[in-house]
């Protein structure tokens, strides 16, 4: 009796500490966090995608559930993290041309994006490479000093693209990393420029 004991008082060390380091291991890589890219859409149709925080090994795949105008996709990411979630909108409903917000969770972690709905009779879209604009996006105004004006790039976009009716749309791709989509966007944002859809590289 004391042997049979004593193995069942093993076995629930031994389980006691299986629990113990599952819980302790993180399911995704803490330094990768939950993004959502701009992006461009029509009326009828708008395809988000983003970056959701990649599986430990051996580790199931997350599962991303993204938001838009009430509607609701959940989406498996891959095993890069990279996700997408393609919204039908109701015949009845089209979704209004201008900027929408889509988001996106991923157990504890939430993110946010711009969507911006382009009229199906817009008559070209604009591409714009962020990397061969060196200098352009410069540091914040310190406190207390005033914004500069838009640049001229920022300035000549908005012409071009407001100068046709209905109004164009642009995307903008870079070879940098999707961790940087946050300050690429809100460094164009504070130089005046529309808003445009943000395609990184994609991740290793």
């Amino acid at each position: 009796m004391r042997r049979t004991g004593g193995s069942i008082r093993s076995m629930r060390l031994a389980l006691t500490l299986a629990v113990l380091a599952l819980l302790a291991a993180p399911p995704a890589n803490a330094a990768d966090p939950l993004l959502l890219y701009p992006a461009l859409g029509r009326p009828s149709l708008v395809t988000v995608v983003g970056q959701a925080p990649r599986p430990a090994p051996k580790a199931a795949m997350a599962l991303v559930e993204v938001s838009l105008s009430g509607l609701v996709r959940r989406v498996p990411a891959g095993p890069d993290g990279r996700f997408e979630a393609t919204f039908a909108a109701p015949a009845d409903r089209p979704f209004p041309v201008g900027t929408l917000q889509a988001r996106a969770a991923a157990g504890l972690a939430t993110a946010s994006g711009d969507v911006v709905v382009v009229d199906d009779g817009a008559p070209f879209l604009l591409v714009l490479d962020l990397d061969d604009l060196p200098g352009l996006l410069r540091k914040p105004a310190a406190p207390g000093e005033e914004e500069a004006p838009p640049g001229a790039m920022a300035v000549l976009l908005r012409c071009m693209l407001t100068a046709t009716r209905p109004a164009a749309a642009a995307v903008a791709v870079t070879g940098r990393p999707p961790s940087e989509v946050a300050v690429l966007r809100d460094a164009l944002a504070r130089e005046g420029f529309p808003p445009v859809a943000i395609r990184p590289q994609p991740g290793p």
